[in-house]
């Protein structure tokens, strides 16, 4: 009975599956080789995250739905060299095959690419969307009424 076992479930929504290894002790059993493996599958996006708009001090949220066994780690990264972690700034969620990561109060600077990064021991998937932070319409009138206009007149001799 020893051996790898895998469980699957299906519907219309979906199908979401486990896979483990069971080693029955006895009387002078030998190690078994990982069998984990053999029925690894890399990951892939089911539904990938999709470019964002919203306005300068909104939250802002990618969501992600997941395959891949062994289950795959996530990470989020921003503009590709910023590796996003839980904080005041961001909330990262996974549960079962869907994660998610919301900027509580985008910023302008905070535009730019969002990627997605699933790994197993199977490979990796990546996904990607822009994020575009609107500035808010009265700060952009604010901006307009600062802007100063420069009269250029010929030198004058006092």
């Amino acid at each position: 009975d020893t051996g790898t076992y895998k469980c699957v479930a299906r519907n219309k929504a979906g199908e979401v599956s486990v896979v483990t290894y069971l080693k029955v002790h006895g009387a002078e059993s030998e190690p078994e080789p990982s069998q984990l493996e053999s029925f690894a599958q890399p990951p892939s996006f089911i539904r990938p995250i999709s470019n964002t708009m919203v306005t300068e001090g909104t939250p802002a949220k990618f969501e992600a739905v997941f395959s891949g066994v062994p289950t795959p780690e996530i990470t989020w990264i921003r503009n590709g060299i910023q590796t996003l972690h839980d904080s005041r700034e961001y909330k990262i969620e996974t549960i079962d095959r869907l994660t998610n990561l919301t900027i509580y109060k985008a910023h302008p600077e905070d535009t730019g690419m969002i990627s997605c990064r699933a790994k197993n021991v199977a490979g990796t998937a990546e996904c990607s969307a822009e994020l575009y932070v609107q500035v808010e319409e009265e700060t952009r009138r604010l901006a307009q009424q600062l802007n100063i206009t420069v009269v250029q007149k010929p030198p004058e001799f006092i």
